[in-house]
């Protein structure tokens, strides 16, 4: 589809309301001015990505960086944090579907990450309609209505979580739209159609842009993101400092996010309550009641939750432990210690693989790659909310146990040929090989897992299969 703008082309059927609310003219402008400025600089950081990977191949290590002692060890403290973020204690995240907004958005807790990365399969019609969505909520109009009838609607604004938005990783790309033949960034995409319509709305009402940044590796990275935040507030003449961006990935995380004045917030409960089982609940809200319990000790300002339901259950551990403090940022933790000898053990005291333990992991990387390509990104397996996270770590522990000749906790070596055996076993328990997308699936999976090198990320070549299916 040509538009009216040089060089930018759209590579799929798309309805009038996509363009009239979300894919503008002077939307599209903005994105090609981001894209010609930005992108060189991107895909020149994705090359180090590659280079600095095979030099750990090689043998090489990793380190606290020389050049960024001097930062390290100044002074210095983050700006001032926005009064609709100061309280985090308990954040839910999950995909830009209207239902799923809704709920989060009305759930309790402090914050909602609307998601357009893992919870998200980027078909073309998730993307765009997940920006109509959002537009949607930022002006509180957002309502859904199922098929049954039952209608869906926001609480009054003051009752409502803190809106974050994630904008996919540096690493992607949105193929559905080209400029001079080249794929547009999947970040700048998300990002500035996001900005472009919502900034002005955000501000008039006292709160401004937030963004969950993604799978940055490096400061260079982090340095990217903020010279293009620098040209599009400047772009849409709103002042700099506008938008707010955070990256949390457990006690040297809340030291520096501490020393700096930076939130600092726990990892996801992904669990989902079961209406039909109160002992698998029981035993799960235990779980995560001592979970919460530890990250707050160690000094987290806050946590994550996949269900609305967890809400209460994390709330009631951080409001124990902070009372009237939106925060316990003044906990600096200047017993903690860690180098990098200490960040790189990986060791786990205790810790077996099981033949079952490789049968989960290909079952859940099926199941989940199946639902991707069929347009969701967050799936319901086994009482946990997964996202393509869940897939990645599926896959790569398969292939490092195989590439290091694990042992299972019977003594059998994890091999090639032990996980063929299996691969084969549950994909027929899954249907076999003819049922819905298996069979595809099935070959990315053996193609990441047996490969001699590691795959940088499952959804780069899932993505192409997206492509393939919906075009």
């Amino acid at each position: 589809m040509s538009l009216n703008i040089e060089g930018l082309e759209i590579h799929q059927t798309t309805p009038a309301i996509y363009l009239e609310r979300v894919l503008t003219a002077p939307a599209l402008q903005f994105i090609k001015s981001l894209h010609e400025k930005f992108n060189p600089t991107r895909l020149e950081l994705l090359k180090r990505r590659s280079e600095r990977q095979k030099r750990l191949d090689e043998g090489g290590t990793l380190d606290f960086l020389a050049e960024t002692k001097h930062i390290r060890d100044s002074e210095w403290k983050v700006a001032e944090t926005p009064k609709d973020l100061l309280d985090r204690r308990v954040e839910i995240t999950g995909p830009t579907e209207a239902k799923m907004l809704i709920n989060a958005l009305n759930s309790g807790a402090k914050v909602f990450m609307a998601d357009l990365e893992d919870s998200l399969s980027p078909s073309w019609n998730n993307v765009v309609q997940g920006q109509i969505n959002l537009q949607d909520a930022v002006r509180q109009t957002l309502s859904f209505k199922n098929d049954d009838g039952r209608a869906y609607h926001l609480k009054p604004g003051n009752e409502l979580a803190t809106l974050l938005v994630r904008p996919r990783g540096w690493h992607l790309s949105e193929k559905n739209v080209t400029l001079n033949g080249e794929a547009i960034s999947a970040s700048l995409f998300d990002f500035g159609l996001y900005f472009f319509h919502n900034v002005h709305e955000r501000i008039k009402r006292g709160t401004a842009p937030y963004f969950y940044l993604p799978k940055m590796e490096s400061h260079l990275e982090a340095r990217l993101w903020n010279d293009v935040f620098n040209f599009s507030q400047d772009y849409l003449k709103v002042p700099r400092g506008t938008i707010r961006a955070m990256r949390s990935y457990a006690e040297l995380l809340v030291k520096s996010c501490h020393k700096r004045g930076a939130h600092a917030i726990g990892g996801m409960a992904a669990f989902i309550p079961s209406r039909k089982d109160q002992e698998v609940n029981d035993q799960a809200i235990r779980k995560v009641t001592e979970d919460k319990q530890r990250e707050v000790s160690i000094g987290f300002d806050g946590t994550w939750v996949a269900h609305p339901d967890l809400v209460p259950v994390a709330m009631k551990v951080f409001d124990a432990a902070l009372g009237d403090s939106p925060n316990q940022k003044s906990k600096l933790r200047d017993d903690v210690k860690a180098d990098a000898k200490a960040l790189l053990n990986t060791n786990i005291e205790g810790s077996t693989i099981t033949e079952e333990g490789v049968r989960h992991n290909i079952r859940v990387a099926i199941q989940y790659m199946n639902s991707w390509l069929n347009g969701l990104g967050a799936v319901a397996l086994y009482n946990l909310m997964e996202d393509a996270a869940t897939a990645e770590i599926s896959r790569a522990q398969l292939w490092q146990w195989i590439r290091h000749k694990a042992k299972l906790a019977d003594g059998r070596v994890v091999t090639a040929d032990l996980y063929n055996q299996l691969r084969r076993e549950e994909l027929e328990a899954l249907g076999g090989p003819q049922k819905d997308n298996n069979g595809k699936v099935v070959e990315l999976l053996d193609k990441l897992v047996l490969s001699p090198e590691f795959g940088e990320f499952l959804t780069l070549p899932a993505y192409d299969l997206l492509q393939t299916a919906r075009s």
